[in-house]
């Protein structure tokens, strides 16, 4: 699996990301999923009573989407790191770390 590295993006970037409504959309139909999940959970969708051993795979499922949806909502800027001596760059000059 490929390792993705994370970008450093500067605070005025990130707000007007995260301000943009297409970005707003988004994270309110994921609030929604996760909310829908939730419910699921709360209703014992992940349980099935024909195949218990089912219920165990359901289950980490729901909670490891969960998991992802809340990540994923949870989204902050990192501080952007000065460049290192001898660090590579990229083709346009930028630094790749």
């Amino acid at each position: 699996m490929a390792r993705i590295r994370n970008l450093p993006v500067n605070d005025d970037v990130f707000q007007q990301w995260i301000n943009h409504p297409t970005t707003r959309h988004f994270m309110r139909a994921l609030s929604a999923a996760l909310e829908e999940e939730r419910r699921r959970m709360g209703q014992g969708r992940t349980i099935d009573m024909d195949k218990p051993e089912l219920t165990h795979g359901k289950c980490a499922d729901a909670v490891g989407y969960c998991r992802a949806v809340e990540q994923a909502l949870s989204i902050k800027p990192e501080p952007v790191r000065k460049k290192k001596k001898g660090t590579p760059e990229s083709r346009d000059g930028k630094s790749l770390y």
